[in-house]
């Protein structure tokens, strides 16, 4: 605009012109101002509106980043809480293994005080008979000196002596026997003691898994009602140190399972008595360090076998070599439930489902070829 303006007014200024008068000339002056200072305030107002634009459109991509990041945080602590669901469970079924091995383990000592009961009455017993035999041979004695001294009482005392001689070789012979049971029922104490002690190790090794995975799972809790009571618009979810989580699973399940085999190899020495069937009475949970009181995880019943046919092929499974009583849950709870199911699977199955830790990773393969054994199949 003041370009126009300044090649029209510049004749007048130029050598010869006539003279301009000065009102004109500064109506002119004003003009051209006038017009500069539109120009310069458009302008602004450009460059103000393309700032204004920008701020918004930052403004935009923020608050998307931010509606993100809240969708990514939600996520995250949803996955966390089933992972503690999870573990919950886990924690459930160990206690209920470790209060059956408890049950176990009192029968053990109830059958080991009958024991060392009988052979208290094989000791008297003994000694009873050696008294008697004492007795015998003292009646003998003076039978003998009655012989000397009564020849007319000869063919009857010998009659007498008869009879006592066969009693007593039925008492030797008696003796003999109880020493032989006794011996048998020493023996089978010290082997009982022996798988008692080993039983006890185990169930010690398992209580200390229990209790390290209880701390674990506690100072999981205390992180997550942290977070719950945070303040901030979108607290960051507890992370769950999974390596160490899957380590100690592994370790629990391996010493479940080691437990669970040398009961099985114990109750196979034992007599049959009657096991009880009714399920634990479960105590209320003790109160963490925040005053909350934690729940006690329940068993899934789908994990409980229903009919005698099932438990039937779940002792199938465990008579698998390499299959416990944990491992034998787990394939149980995935829908395996005989050696045909097992035999019908992938060894990147049975690692997806038992998810043992590296350093004692079961044979897979090994179980497939027992299973096809088991159930008849032929084996490549």
């Amino acid at each position: 605009m003041l370009l126009p303006l300044t090649a029209a007014f510049a004749p007048a200024f130029q050598e010869g012109a006539p003279e301009v008068p000065l009102a004109i000339f500064v109506a002119a002056l004003a003009l051209v101002l006038f017009a500069g200072g539109i120009a310069a305030g458009r302008f602004g107002v450009m460059r103000l509106a393309r700032s204004r634009k920008a701020e918004a459109e930052q403004l935009r991509l923020a608050n998307e980043a931010a509606v993100n990041a809240r969708a990514q945080a939600v996520s995250e602590r949803e996955r966390a809480l089933g992972e503690l669901d999870t573990r919950k469970q886990e924690i459930g079924l160990l206690e209920n293994q470790i209060r059956s091995i408890q049950r176990q383990l009192d029968q053990v000592r109830a059958a080991w005080r009958a024991s060392e009961k009988q052979v208290e009455d094989l000791g008297t017993q003994v000694k009873e008979a050696r008294a008697s035999v004492e007795a015998l041979r003292a009646a003998n004695v003076n039978l003998e000196a009655l012989v000397a001294e009564r020849q007319s009482t000869l063919n009857k005392a010998n009659l007498r002596m008869s009879d006592l001689e066969v009693r007593l070789a039925d008492l030797q012979s008696t003796a003999s026997e109880r020493q032989s049971l006794l011996a048998n029922a020493n023996a089978q104490i010290s082997r009982y003691r022996a798988r008692l002690a080993e039983v006890d190790f185990s169930a010690s090794e398992l209580e200390s898994g229990v209790s390290s995975l209880g701390s674990y799972m506690a100072a999981l809790r205390r992180r997550l009602a942290d977070a719950t009571d945070s303040t901030a618009p979108n607290p960051a979810p507890p992370r769950l140190d999974e390596d160490a989580t899957r380590a100690l699973r592994g370790d629990l399940s391996g010493a479940a399972e080691s437990v669970g085999q040398r009961i099985a190899s114990l109750g196979a020495a034992l007599p049959l008595t009657a096991v009880d069937t009714a399920p634990p009475t479960v105590a209320d949970a003790p109160a963490d360090a925040t005053g909350s009181t934690l729940v006690e995880p329940v068993i899934p019943s789908s994990a409980i076998p229903d009919t005698a046919e099932e438990a039937s092929e779940f002792s199938k499974l465990q008579a698998i070599k390499g299959i416990g009583v944990m491992y034998a849950l787990k394939l149980t709870k995935n829908g395996i439930n005989t050696p045909a199911d097992l035999s019908a699977t992938t060894v990147d199955q049975l690692e997806a489902i038992i998810r043992a830790p590296r350093w004692r990773k079961p044979d897979y393969a090994d179980w497939i070829r027992q299973a096809r054994e088991a159930s008849g199949q032929p084996v490549a």
